[in-house]
């Protein structure tokens, strides 16, 4: 985060501060491909069920990070609720995540693993956009508490699925190192995701403000920006699941 943006007291605008970033490509580069250089197997080439792309367990965990984030600047910059009434609305989205999680392994067992996590990434992608219908009324605080519940249910039907459709069919000497990659690619996402759509909606922010909009009407623009450009990014990583698995099936 401080890579990536400068903040300042009493203004919700960021300033680009990449310099930090310049290492990055080369930095990838030497981390992604660690076992071929040392002439290791990789499950993801290996094994017959391992999810491709990986990067795609990282991109789904750091969503729904970055939409609690954005949608508490909304709730509490646009709709001006106190952190007790904000802390309500995530309380009742952290219940529906408690139920998600105690009827994923039924769901699984009902649809399989694949299904279940193509259509937990579909759900967490179409309540996601739901979330861009968000205003300055009151009536904003309910559409977040239902649409962000409901896409979190699907996120952690994505979750399970992805680490059981990770694991599954790989033989026992691969099943750590499988684990390690989806538990990497997650740790990954929640890393990247808050600072990279937070610095898109503070920039979407910070134009509308130049342009002449007032605070409320800024923020609200940005965050509807980031939740947009959240929303889609799930759908597209929904939609190379699905490419990578049925190759991986037809294979």
């Amino acid at each position: 985060m401080p890579s990536c943006t400068q903040t300042y007291p009493g203004r919700l605008t960021v300033e680009p501060d990449c310099s930090l970033w310049r290492p990055s490509p080369a930095l990838l580069v030497y981390a992604v491909p660690p076992r071929r250089r040392n002439g290791l197997p990789c499950p993801a080439h290996t094994g017959a069920s391992f999810p491709p792309p990986a990067e795609a367990g990282g991109i789904r965990e750091g969503e729904p990070t970055t939409v609690v984030f954005l949608l508490t600047l909304y709730l509490q910059e646009v709709l001006e609720l106190s952190a007790f009434r904000t802390g309500l609305v995530f309380g009742v989205q952290g219940l529906f995540a408690v139920a998600a999680g105690l009827t994923a392994s039924k769901v699984i067992a009902r649809f399989g693993a694949r299904t279940t996590l193509l259509a937990g990434l579909a759900v967490q992608a179409v309540f996601t956009a739901a979330l861009l219908a968000l205003g300055r009324d009151s009536s904003g605080a309910w559409l977040a508490l239902v649409a962000a519940s409901i896409a979190c249910v699907g996120h952690l039907w994505a979750i399970v699925a992805y680490g059981v459709t990770a694991t599954s069919g790989l033989p026992d000497t691969e099943q750590g190192l499988a684990t390690g990659l989806v538990t990497s690619s997650q740790q990954v996402g929640l890393t990247i995701g808050i600072p990279l759509l937070s610095a898109v909606a503070s920039a979407r922010s910070a134009a509308l403000s130049e342009g002449g909009s007032g605070f409320a009407a800024a923020t609200l623009g940005g965050v509807r920006l980031g939740l947009g450009v959240d929303a889609l990014i799930v759908a597209v990583v929904a939609a190379a699941v699905a490419v990578g698995l049925r190759k991986r099936r037809a294979a």
